[in-house]
């Protein structure tokens, strides 16, 4: 049986558009779940920051009541309770009967004995040191109540009425004095009226014994404000904050605190570690992701869960859309296909003939190929396939065209990477020339001085500038050795010129231990922020230099009093192409940022304006790390 070669094209084309929708479908297929993946894995991600920032949050709060515990007030405060509760003969008894008397009391009533507990010169303290200065802070209350009591268990100073008076009898109490401390679950206070997480520190004397416990309320709200900001971030994404037993702790649609979503089909899928799956929800396909808590540094965290969620059909919209132009570009395809070949001609072999002599022209890079006008006009598929040859031609004529842009690109980028080294030998002529006229015209009038003194002055700005930009870009990791930073700032001062209306004071602590640092880029920091101080001082001042041992730290501290930084712009003090100079391109103190951070350091700005600026580098010693 004889196929017409219309026929033979015609079925030839209609299956290679099928192979490559076939591959198409296939390549968003694979895209749809690399997508996912990556959606997945970066939620996964997110959670487990943001309970990372939890727990760290709550370890915060701990830290922070275990330093006040060392509060000479508190010491004293508990240290008399226990004397005077040493002398009592019967203190269980007398405990217990307190007690007693705190819970018969109507809920609403405060007794004289809890006023004095109330109202005594370390509650006031702890009032005002965690109640009244939080709220006034972050606009409302982080810490709901706090209270101290002695080593029997009985309360001394609270700043709110309690639901009892003895406490050594509660597992908080006794975890706190076994471990140190306690962080438990989210919970309903009936006292205080809020949720919040309870805390509580063992209370140590000057020798280590055991005196007593501090406990406070830590408000749910301050616990999940990391929640809130993150959530405000991701419109289209729901966050859900779970304890281990399925109760809602924070959700970012409308909820019931500790409402219990356990019985709820994503919870059950939901195992150890951190992972993504999809499930239905609401009549809905949603992407979860889910991560628990991991706790921070000696704190276990309270093992809560979160959850990240997403609708399958909103995140994955894009691969959506590619799938159905896909398929309709096949279809088109198609149908040009089957159109173009029920208008093959009998007669091809020699337009064929022809087209391979363009073909040949084309190989020679004669890319402006003539084509017989009959053989365009065809109305067979030499027609077509001469078409396509023009095509063809101007295609690769444009892609040459593209080739020789990209090239000239190239030797433009080539240029600009040169010309910063070759701008250093002219200046370096003409510093000379300057140098060499310095000398000869000594006794020259003061306008020659002047523009001498200008050259010179814009000369060395101009080297200061291309050292920036070379710097910045081809940024090298340090070479480490070892190295005394006493050294590497004397001989930074040595490089700078400062003017005599500027004192420099150094007050370098003697004997330093050695740090492990490339000395060559550390005298760069040294030198950008010496440089720095001395130009923000046009009207003369003082410059001082400070070298100290702190633990496992070196401290350089670089204080000069001239104009100081306004506060909105010290968060971009360390930007790229950052100043608050007239005149410079803002790469000076990048340099230094990226330079420390190499060094695992880091670097502190106090500023204020017309007073003077702090510039504080904190580098490790050798067993040290920031």
């Amino acid at each position: 049986m004889n196929i017409k070669i219309g026929t033979k094209l015609t079925a030839g084309f209609i299956l290679v558009v099928l192979l490559m929708a076939a591959m198409a479908l296939y390549s968003v297929s694979t895209s749809r779940r690399s997508l996912q993946e990556s959606i997945g894995n970066s939620s996964m991600f997110l959670a487990d920051e943001m309970l990372r920032k939890i727990d760290e949050n709550i370890y915060l709060k701990i830290n922070e009541l275990q330093k006040y515990t060392k509060d000479s007030l508190l010491q004293k405060t508990v240290l008399e309770s226990n004397k005077e509760f040493d002398r009592i003969d019967r203190i269980e008894e007398y405990i217990n009967q307190r007690d007693r008397e705190w819970i018969s009391a109507p809920k609403e009533q405060i007794t004289v004995f809890m006023r004095e507990l109330i109202s005594n010169e370390l509650s006031n303290n702890l009032r005002q040191n965690f109640i009244e200065f939080y709220k006034k802070e972050y606009g409302f209350k982080v810490f709901e109540l706090v209270a101290i009591t002695n080593k029997y268990g009985a309360y001394i100073a609270q700043t709110g009425k309690t639901f009892d008076y003895r406490q050594d009898d509660e597992q908080w109490w006794q975890i706190a004095r076994k471990k140190g401390f306690y962080a438990g679950d989210v919970e309903y206070d009936e006292i205080t009226v809020a949720y919040g997480v309870r805390i509580a520190v063992r209370i140590d004397d000057k020798e280590g014994n055991f005196i007593g416990v501090m406990r406070t309320q830590v408000a749910a709200r301050d616990i999940i404000k990391e929640i809130e900001i993150a959530s405000k971030k991701h419109e289209t994404t729901r966050i859900n904050l779970i304890t281990t037993d399925g109760r809602l702790i924070y959700a970012t649609r409308v909820f019931n605190f500790l409402e219990d979503v356990s019985y709820r089909a994503f919870f059950k899928k939901i195992k150890e570690g951190s992972s993504f799956f999809i499930a239905s929800e609401g009549g809905r396909e949603r992407l979860f992701s889910y991560a628990h808590s991991k706790g921070y540094r000696k704190f276990e965290g309270l093992k809560w869960i979160l959850v990240v969620k997403h609708d399958v059909d909103e995140v994955l919209k894009p691969i959506f859309i590619l799938r159905n132009r896909m398929v309709a570009a096949s279809l088109i395809l198609i149908i040009i296909g089957i159109l173009i070949a029920s208008i093959i001609s009998r007669s091809i072999i020699n337009p064929i003939n022809k087209l391979t002599k363009a073909v040949e022209d084309i190989s020679a890079e004669k890319l402006d190929v003539e084509i017989d006008p009959r053989l365009i006009e065809s109305k067979d598929e030499t027609g077509e396939l001469a078409l396509s040859f023009i095509r063809m031609a101007e295609d690769l004529k444009d892609s040459q065209e593209k080739l020789i842009r990209s090239q000239r690109l190239a030797a433009i980028g080539q240029l600009a990477s040169g010309v910063g080294h070759e701008l250093r030998n002219p200046l370096g002529v003409i510093g000379n020339s300057v140098y060499y006229l310095n000398m000869k015209l000594k006794d020259a009038d003061e306008k020659v001085s002047k523009h001498l003194n200008i050259l010179k002055r814009e000369i060395q700005r101009s080297n200061e500038i291309i050292t920036d930009l070379l710097d910045f870009s081809r940024a090298r990791p340090p070479s480490p050795k070892e190295c005394n930073v006493n050294s590497i700032i004397k001989e930074a001062l040595a490089d700078i010129e400062v003017p005599k209306n500027i004192a420099v004071e150094t007050q370098l602590a003697k004997n330093l231990t050695a740090i492990l640092a490339d000395p060559d880029q550390i005298r760069r920091v040294f030198l950008n922020i010496s440089t720095n101080a001395v130009q923000a001082m046009p009207e003369g001042g003082r410059l001082q230099i400070h070298t100290a041992v702190k633990g496992d730290f070196l401290e350089i501290r670089f204080t000069d009093t001239g104009q100081g930084i306004p506060r909105e712009k010290l968060k971009h003090i360390f930007e790229p192409l950052f100043t608050t100079r007239a005149r410079g391109i803002g790469l000076g103190m990048s340099i230094v940022k990226s330079i420390v951070d190499g060094h695992k350091g880091r670097i502190k700005i106090e500023s204020e304006v017309d007073k003077g600026t702090t510039f504080t580098v904190i580098l490790p010693l050798i067993k040290g790390e920031v």
